[in-house]
């Protein structure tokens, strides 16, 4: 699974099949965020703290990723970072209705009407992730936290610095484990650089125009 899809699922609520009353925009920008992670996993751009580069033109190997690709090139080789969130977050929308078809496309979950749930829990979460990562996405975010003993790769640290952009942590742990593992999720969540860049720009794109921001 990509980090979006990993955001998505995250998102959902398992008892509804809707997803979580999260703050305005959160989940566009916060999906836009793990879009340009992805990206930078798998070297097709190179990041910092203010930039992205193209490092490739295109990626026919996952077309929804191309696809990504194409809205925030827009024919440049180097985009500010909130300039390049801001383009993917414009396109929030119909990149939720893709991340959404490609789950139900790999059987992960199964659509009812509007509503998805969770159908195949054994299937690989993260293409270059070791053996560790599970497919139960919110049960591998709650261990990686509430267990002291354990080390997340630079994959998972990407991925609790997205869950709290997106402020998830309230609809994936109790407030009894909020109290006890705020220090250590926060310091986690900060670990990956490139991933505390993108997720910064996130943090960004909350309080401005969409607009204004893919215009900058």
């Amino acid at each position: 699974m990509t980090f979006a899809e990993q955001l998505l699922v995250l998102a959902l609520d398992p008892k509804t099949g809707k997803f979580h009353a999260l703050p305005r925009k959160s989940l566009e920008i916060g999906l836009a965020g793990a879009f340009l992670l992805e990206m930078t996993f798998r070297k097709i751009i190179d990041s910092d703290a203010e930039k992205i580069i193209v490092l490739q033109e295109a990626y026919p190997q996952r077309p929804l990723l191309n696809s990504a690709l194409q809205v925030v090139r827009e024919g440049d080789k180097e985009i500010p970072l909130r300039k390049a969130v801001g383009r993917l977050a414009l396109q929030g929308n119909l990149l939720v209705s893709k991340t959404l078809e490609s789950l139900v496309h790999e059987e992960i979950l199964e659509k009812k009407d509007k509503i998805f749930f969770i159908k195949n829990r054994k299937a690989p979460i993260y293409p270059q992730a070791d053996e560790r990562m599970r497919a139960d996405v919110i049960e591998q975010v709650r261990e990686l936290v509430l267990n002291p003993d354990e080390i997340p790769s630079p994959e998972e640290t990407a991925l609790l610095a997205l869950v709290e952009a997106c402020r998830l942590q309230r609809k994936i742990f109790t407030e009894e484990e909020r109290d006890e593992f705020e220090e250590r999720f926060q310091q986690l969540a900060s670990m990956d650089l490139v991933g505390i860049a993108i997720v910064d720009a996130v943090r960004a794109a909350r309080d401005k125009e969409l607009l204004d921001l893919a215009a900058e």
